[in-house]
């Protein structure tokens, strides 16, 4: 069990989770605010372009990346510790040195599981500090919704 939360490996899952997460979050968030633009205001920001032209023309390049630290520090979180307990899992259940053969499939089933039970822990964490239950919406509740203009 040592081996699994040896400090200087979990430090360096932590770390590169968090610098890949603060970069893809940088990366894309230009784009995820012309698109959030066209989505709040239709008839205000019409195109792609236009909509980039419109930001930059009247609040200034920076405008592009309004809204990058909330999300950067929840993604950082976030894959922070989908990275940790993944890695973690890997370390604590190795692949069979002994089995490796050129000719036989990979164990596909493991890393599903992995992942998976990576997905559930942090959706019951998200649920249990959200106070929330799992987002189910039944038939009557989607129609109740879409008949109050609530969809």
């Amino acid at each position: 069990m040592g081996d699994v939360v040896n400090i200087r490996d979990v430090s360096r899952d932590v770390f590169s989770a968090t610098l890949g997460s603060v970069c893809c979050c940088y990366t894309g968030q230009p784009l995820d605010t012309i698109k959030v633009r066209m989505q709040t205001n239709p008839h205000l920001y019409t195109g792609v372009i236009p909509t980039f032209s419109k930001t930059v023309g009247e609040e200034g390049v920076a405008a592009l990346w309004k809204g990058a630290v909330p999300t950067a520090v929840g993604m950082a979180l976030e894959n922070a510790v989908a990275f940790g307990v993944n890695e973690a899992l890997k370390r604590a259940f190795p692949d069979d040195p002994a089995a490796k053969n050129a000719d036989e499939r990979p164990d596909l089933l493991k890393p599903f599981l992995m992942v998976r039970t990576v997905h559930e822990l942090y959706e019951i964490n998200v649920c249990i500090h959200t106070g929330s239950k799992p987002p189910i919406m039944t038939k009557d509740m989607f129609l109740q919704k879409r008949s109050n203009h609530q969809l």
